[in-house]
């Protein structure tokens, strides 16, 4: 597939996601339509490329600094932890538009360790009053909480205005009251990228006559107008960091991963609130079957799809050697239980979804009778449907990354008792120089004579791992048109 293509099918998926979306929100108000149409207005100026260093330091330089928050998309609180992990937060004073005015006391106590986690998520009213998974924050708080940094609220338990602008201003008193008892060397404000136009929060902190910052900065997040037009002219699916003036756009995700995110979080609550018995994840999945065959013009049936989830799971019956299945499970794996269309999805995120349909459509295309988990005799076969599984999970997702040969190792560290963790790294080391051997056109011994004495679940493992590789390799050499479909 052209580039021009592989971009206009993802601008269709982004649209059907953010149309789903918008059905299952009621629509847009009126309000926040005007809102984000003067913010898309301003992406569609001129905006240069960056680095993510230059960002990073601008940001340690700056005193007032502005990140946007996508609530529903975990990377978008990886994103910002990983730039306050980055700075030096002493004296600085850090506002959460998740948290109320009214939580500080909560927050104090919490920071101070004198009530739990799930106390403060009480006090806090974290579910009723934010709604936005506490898994997706929990590490960024940890983080702020062990340095011991100053958080407060940034929204007002008893203030409650559709008008946006009015919500922007009230949060400028927010922080000008906050700061007159807590001076500080820096302002960090986490809210949602709509009241970042330098018109609306900005601004409202501006005319605050006693604040005055010299160096104020914000950073957005996984804009769609920068991505499609930067990758269209770079050709390529990578991070990307942009600068407009004091604005940066960290470009880390494709923009439909974190609107798909969004759904899911609305498919969640909307089924909590109707007490029903759980999201419709086969509908889920065939969304995923259906967007991957429509943008590879292929033909696969999805009407013998039945997914299982942890909810469901229990007493489920596989042909998967009962080690590894446990060993799945044990490890939060998405997998097949059956090539005619048996699935166990053990999140809904992006990755797991795409990668075991990818798999599902794999298992369609073979039309394999077997699931291939008989090691070593299905080595091969195992390490070929693992590189599917993470060439589709790319497809969806090219910001995907894989796993480091020391990542891995820190990971297997972790496993040592159960005694597999030597032998899994000499089979990925001996398999991946055997493929540059075969690479090479040298004469290599059989992948099978590589597994003498490897336990089942380190010849797994391998596979796991290597399929990862393998999996962007063809990722990348599908996009340069080096391998067709």
């Amino acid at each position: 597939m052209k580039q021009g293509q592989w971009l206009k099918t993802r601008k269709h998926l982004l649209d059907t996601v953010k149309n789903q979306v918008m059905a299952r929100l009621g629509g847009e108000p009126r309000s926040l339509k005007n809102y984000s149409k003067k913010l898309a207005l301003e992406f569609e100026k001129t905006w240069r490329l960056s680095e993510v260093s230059e960002m990073m330091e601008r940001a340690e330089a700056s005193d007032l600094l502005f990140l946007g928050d996508f609530h529903a998309y975990y990377q978008s609180q990886r994103a910002h932890l990983r730039i306050l992990r980055s700075m030096d937060l002493t004296q600085s004073l850090v506002f959460f538009e998740c948290l109320k005015e009214d939580d500080a006391q909560a927050i104090d106590l919490f920071w101070a360790d004198e009530i739990s986690e799930s106390e403060f998520l009480t006090l806090v009213q974290w579910e009723s009053s934010w709604g936005f998974a506490w898994e997706h924050y929990r590490d960024l708080f940890l983080h702020l909480k062990e340095r011991q940094v100053l958080v407060r609220g940034l929204s007002a338990g008893d203030f409650f205005d559709l008008r946006l602008k009015a919500r922007d201003r009230k949060m400028a008193q927010i922080i000008e009251k906050e700061l007159l008892v807590h001076p500080s060397r820096k302002v960090v404000v986490i809210a949602g990228e709509n009241h970042l136009h330098k018109k609306h929060l900005p601004l409202e902190v501006s005319l605050r006559s006693s604040l005055k910052f010299k160096a104020p900065m914000v950073i957005f997040q996984d804009n769609e107008i920068l991505y499609f037009r930067t990758h269209k002219k770079l050709k390529s699916f990578g991070p990307t960091v942009l600068r407009r003036g004091d604005s940066f756009c960290w470009n880390a995700s494709p923009p439909w991963v974190k609107w798909q995110s969004y759904l899911i979080h609305l498919e969640k609550t909307s089924d909590q609130e109707l007490e029903d018995e759980d999201l419709d994840y086969e509908d889920h999945i065939k969304a995923f079957v259906q967007w991957m065959v429509q943008d590879l013009d292929l033909s696969v049936s999805f009407n013998s799809l039945e997914v299982y989830t942890p909810k469901t799971a229990k007493g489920l019956r596989t042909d998967i050697p009962q080690e590894i299945f446990k060993e799945l499970i044990f490890s939060d794996r998405s997998f097949l239980l059956s090539p005619q269309g048996k699935i166990y999805l053990s999140r809904p995120s992006v990755n797991h979804a795409s990668s075991v349909a990818g798999q599902y459509i794999h298992a369609q295309m073979s039309q394999r009778k077997k699931i291939y988990y008989n090691l070593p005799k299905d080595l091969e076969r195992r390490l070929w449907i693992e590189t599917v599984g993470f060439f589709f999970s790319k497809w969806m997702n090219p910001a995907r990354k894989t796993e480091s040969f020391e990542d891995l190792k820190i990971r297997l560290d972790s496993l040592k008792e159960r005694g597999t963790s030597t032998q899994t790294m000499r089979l990925v080391s001996e398999i991946f120089v055997l493929g540059q051997r075969m690479k090479a056109g040298r004469k290599t011994r059989s992948l099978q004579g590589l597994t003498k004495g490897a336990h089942p679940l380190a010849q797994f493992e391998a596979c796991r791992y290597l399929g990862r590789i393998f999996g962007r390799a063809l990722f990348e050499a599908a996009l340069s048109h080096r391998v067709s479909r």
